[in-house]
């Protein structure tokens, strides 16, 4: 079992539904309402284990060492229940959108430029995925629409499915 699915039935069994944040939809994050810093929560329940230590060491001996260390566990298990309570944990349900991703093609006279390349197996390549987009010429402008086009527009299709995909023409 990998982590994350750890945390998902933990979120499942704590919460009785999933908190992560997803691509889009809804997101559910768990926030205190009161900020006690850590550092206090641990002093008090240090304090309190030491303090209900000292009650069960200088008790008398009516109950065996054992079940005094169990019941001073217990209600030092309460004390910490106490302090996650004084947290005031709130679940807080967020819209989402997927985020933005922009995809700007210039369309100025320089992406007309032809450019040539030293090494001819890159070069045989650029014109095997140009004829694999009906496209003749390794323009700049050519070289992009490959990039959109290949594979039936495969990688907007893919970027589509997590991000909001905004296209414009610049120049």
């Amino acid at each position: 079992m990998r982590m994350n699915d750890f945390w998902r039935q933990l979120e499942k069994l704590v919460v009785g539904q999933r908190v992560s944040a997803e691509p889009g939809g809804l997101e559910t994050t768990i926030q205190p309402t009161w900020d006690l810093p850590p550092w206090l929560v641990l002093a008090v329940l240090g304090g309190s284990a030491i303090v209900l230590l000292a009650v069960y060491w200088r008790e008398n001996a009516s109950a065996a060492r054992p079940w005094k260390v169990l019941l001073a566990g217990m209600r030092l298990c309460l004390v910490g229940i106490v302090l996650l309570m004084l947290y005031g944990w709130t679940l807080q349900r967020h819209r989402t959108d997927l985020p933005d991703v922009v995809v700007m093609l210039d369309d100025s006279a320089s992406m007309a430029i032809l450019d040539h390349y030293d090494d001819a197996q890159l070069a045989q390549e650029i014109g095997r995925r140009l004829i694999g987009v009906a496209l003749d010429e390794a323009s700049r402008l050519n070289l992009a629409k490959t990039l959109l086009l290949e594979g039936d527009g495969a990688l907007p299709d893919q970027l589509a499915q997590r991000y909001n995909l905004k296209f414009y023409l610049g120049g």
